[in-house]
C-alpha cells in the first residue's frame, strides 16, 4: 500500500534536488503520506516561483546578474541537506525498516519541508533588500519602547538560560526609520545574542543620544572571534560555529537581513570582539 505513493516522493525529491520543479505528485492518501504529498507540491511550486522571480530580477538590471546567480547557487546548496534527509527517511518507511518508527519519519520528513519553506522566505526577502527596490516608509517611533519589546520578547521570556541583562536605556528616545523592517533588524540581532552567548550569560544593551546622534549598542559574552570571522559574519549562510548553528536551527541568514536593512538606511555600524565579547555598535 505504500510503496507506490513513496516511490512518487522519491523520484519528486530527486527532480526538486536538481532544480526541476515540474512535477506533481498525486497521492489520494488522508493521512501524513498525503499531507506530505501535498507540502511537497506546494515546496515545488514555491521554489518554481522563487527562481522565475530570481531571473526576473536578473533581465531587469544587468549589474544583479553575479548576485542572484549567488543567490540561486546558494540556495541549490542549501536546500539538498534537508532534500536528503527526505530522501532517506522516505526510502526508510518505503523499506519498512521500522514499522513503529513510520509515523516519527513522517513527523522529520515534513520538518524538513518546513525548514524549506522557511528558507525560501528569507532569501526572497534578502534578495529584495539586495536589489534596491524596496522602499523605506519611514515614520517617527520610541526607538527605546521597540527595544525593550524585542528583548523582553526574546530574552526575558526564554527559561532555557539564567541570563544576565543589562539594560542601560533612556526613558524615551524617537527616530524616524521604516519601523517594521528596523524590528526585524534589532530582533535578528538580540536573538544572535541570546542564541550565541556563553557560559558567561551576559548580554548588554545600551541606547543613548550623543552629538545628535543615536547610538544603539548590543553586547554578548562569547567565544573568541577572529576578524577574518567578522568580516564575514554578513554572508548568506556563513557560520562561525557551523556545528553549534545546527544546535540552535541558525539558518546563516539573520545577520545578511541585519546588514541589507541597515545599508537600505544607510545607517553606519560596526561588528567588534572586544572585551571577551561580540559588540555591534550602530549610528542612526
Amino acid at each position: 500500500m505504500l510503496a507506490q505513493p513513496l516511490i512518487k516522493i522519491n523520484e519528486a525529491v530527486a527532480k526538486i534536488t536538481d532544480l526541476q520543479f515540474q512535477t506533481n505528485i498525486s497521492i489520494h492518501h488522508k493521512d501524513e503520506l498525503g499531507e506530505l504529498g501535498h507540502n511537497l507540491n506546494l515546496l515545488s511550486k514555491k521554489l518554481k516561483i522563487t527562481i522565475n522571480q530570481l531571473e526576473n530580477e536578473l533581465n531587469k538590471n544587468t549589474n544583479l546578474l553575479k548576485q542572484q546567480q549567488e543567490l540561486i547557487d546558494d540556495l541549490s546548496h542549501e536546500i539538498k541537506t534537508p532534500l536528503s534527509i527526505i530522501t532517506a527517511y522516505t526510502q526508510a518507511i518505503k523499506d519498512n525498516i521500522n514499522p513503529q518508527l513510520n509515523n516519527a519519519y513522517l513527523c522529520t520528513i515534513l520538518s524538513e519541508v518546513t525548514k524549506i519553506n522557511s528558507l525560501l522566505v528569507k532569501l526572497l526577502n534578502i534578495s529584495a533588500y539586495e536589489s534596491g527596490v524596496l522602499n523605506i516608509n519611514a515614520q517617527s517611533f520610541d526607538l527605546v519602547e521597540l527595544v525593550e519589546e524585542i528583548a523582553g520578547r526574546i530574552l526575558i521570556d526564554q527559561s532555557l538560560k539564567e541570563l544576565n541583562i543589562i539594560c542601560n536605556l533612556p526613558q524615551s528616545i524617537f527616530i524616524k526609520a521604516d519601523k517594521d523592517l528596523l524590528a526585524k533588524a534589532l530582533t535578528n540581532l538580540v536573538l544572535n545574542a541570546y542564541l550565541y552567548v556563553d557560559e558567561n550569560n551576559t548580554i548588554k544593551i545600551t541606547i543613548k543620544n550623543e552629538n545628535n546622534t543615536v547610538l544603539f549598542e548590543l553586547y554578548n559574552s562569547c567565544e573568541f572571534i577572529s576578524n577574518e570571522q567578522l568580516k564575514n559574519i554578513w554572508k548568506r549562510f556563513y557560520r562561525i560555529d557551523k556545528s553549534r548553528s545546527k544546535n540552535t536551527g541558525g539558518s546563516g541568514l539573520g545577520l545578511s537581513t541585519v546588514y541589507h536593512i541597515l545599508k537600505l538606511h544607510n545607517y553606519q555600524f560596526t561588528a567588534k570582539y572586544k572585551n571577551n565579547g561580540f559588540h555591534f555598535s550602530l549610528i542612526i
